[in-house]
C-alpha cells in the first residue's frame, strides 16, 4: 500500500491589499482563482471589514458567505497579524479579536485559522520567569480557544513569527521566530486540533539572522505541522534600511519577499523531498503584484506535494 498524500489541498493567500473591503474585488478575485485551479483561499477578515471592535458585523458576514458560496473553493483563514495573546495590558481585546476571528472561521466553513505566535518588546525576554509567565498565559487561551474551534472541526496553526524590522533591530521578541521554542509551545499546549503553521520563508530569514539550521529546523517542526505557507525568498533579513520601500527590497533581496515560485534561492525541492509531515493544508502566500506568475507557481507547487507524498510514511 502507497504512501498517503499529505497535502490536503493547495491553496492561495488572499492578501487585504487585494480587497481593502471591497467585496466586488473579493468576487472577481475569487473567480481568478478558480480559474486557475486553486483548492482553497485563505482569508485574511481584516481585508473585509468584516470585524469591528472585537465583534463580527453580520450584515456584512451574510453578504460575504453569500459571495464565497458561489465558488467551488474551499477555505482556510488568515487571524488578523496584530492579534497578540502575549499582550496581558490589552487581553480583553485581544481574546475578543481571536473569538470573532473562530465565529468567521466557523460562519463560512472554514477549516484552519492561522494566527501569528505571541510578541513582547524585547527588554521582557530577559527575564526567563517573565517569558515562561507569558507563554504560559498563551497556552491557556489557546487550549480555551481550541475547545471552541473543535466544535466547528477548527485547526489552530500557530505560525512561525517573520524577522520584521522591529524584531531585527532587537526592539521586539517573537519566541516563534525560533522553531525549537514554537515547537516546545505547540507540545506543551497539548491540543490535537493546534498545530503548527510553517511558514519557509519566515524560517529561512530567522535562521540567518538568529543562527540556527534551516533544515534541520524543518525537521524538528514537522510533526506538528497542520498547514504550509510556500513561497520563495532569499533569506536575508533587512539590515539595511527598516522604512525600504517592497520595490527596493526586492532589488536586494531583503526580507519575507513572498516571491512567486522559482524566483528565489529557497532550497524548495530539498525540502519536500525530506518533508515527512502528517496531513495539511497547503498555501502559496505570493504577493499579489506578481499574480500573473499564480499560474506557474501553481504547477510547481504541484510537483512539491507530490515529492512530500512519495516521502511521507
Amino acid at each position: 500500500m502507497g504512501a498517503k498524500n499529505p497535502i490536503i489541498s493547495i491553496g492561495i493567500n488572499g492578501h487585504p491589499s487585494m480587497w481593502e473591503g471591497d467585496l466586488n474585488r473579493l468576487e472577481d478575485s475569487l473567480k481568478f482563482f478558480e480559474s486557475i485551479g486553486f483548492d482553497h483561499v485563505e482569508i485574511p477578515p481584516h481585508g473585509l471589514d468584516v470585524i469591528a471592535g472585537g465583534r463580527l458585523i453580520e450584515k456584512r458576514l451574510e453578504e460575504i458567505k453569500r459571495i464565497l458560496g458561489q465558488f467551488r473553493l474551499n477555505y482556510t483563514v488568515h487571524a488578523p497579524d496584530f492579534l497578540n495573546l502575549m499582550d496581558v495590558e490589552n487581553a480583553d481585546l485581544h481574546k475578543s479579536v481571536f473569538i470573532a476571528s473562530l465565529e468567521f472561521t466557523s460562519s463560512i466553513g472554514g477549516r484552519l485559522l492561522v494566527y501569528h505566535g505571541g510578541r513582547v518588546p524585547v527588554e521582557y525576554a530577559k527575564d526567563k520567569n517573565r517569558m515562561e509567565e507569558l507563554k504560559s498565559v498563551e497556552r491557556m487561551l489557546l487550549r480555551e480557544f481550541s475547545e471552541l474551534a473543535s466544535k466547528s472541526n477548527i485547526l489552530i496553526g500557530v505560525e512561525n513569527s517573520n524577522v520584521d524590522p522591529a524584531v531585527a533591530s532587537g526592539k521586539v521578541y517573537t519566541y516563534s521566530a525560533f522553531i525549537d521554542q514554537l515547537v516546545e509551545q505547540i507540545i506543551k499546549i497539548e491540543r490535537p486540533n493546534i498545530g503548527i503553521t510553517f511558514d519557509f520563508g519566515h524560517a529561512s530569514v530567522a535562521s540567518i539572522h538568529f543562527g540556527f539550521d534551516y533544515l534541520s529546523s524543518i525537521k524538528q517542526a514537522s510533526p506538528y505541522v497542520n498547514s504550509l505557507h510556500v513561497y520563495d525568498s532569499f533569506g536575508r533579513p533587512n539590515n539595511v534600511d527598516k522604512n525600504l520601500p517592497y520595490m527596493f527590497q526586492l532589488i536586494y533581496g531583503l526580507n519575507d519577499l513572498h516571491l512567486p515560485l522559482g524566483w528565489g534561492n529557497l532550497p524548495l525541492e530539498e525540502v519536500f523531498t525530506n518533508l515527512e509531515i502528517p496531513q495539511v493544508f497547503m498555501t502559496l502566500e505570493i504577493h499579489p503584484r506578481f499574480k500573473s506568475e499564480y499560474v506557474e507557481s501553481l504547477k510547481i507547487a504541484r510537483y512539491l506535494a507530490s515529492l512530500a507524498r512519495e516521502r511521507c510514511i
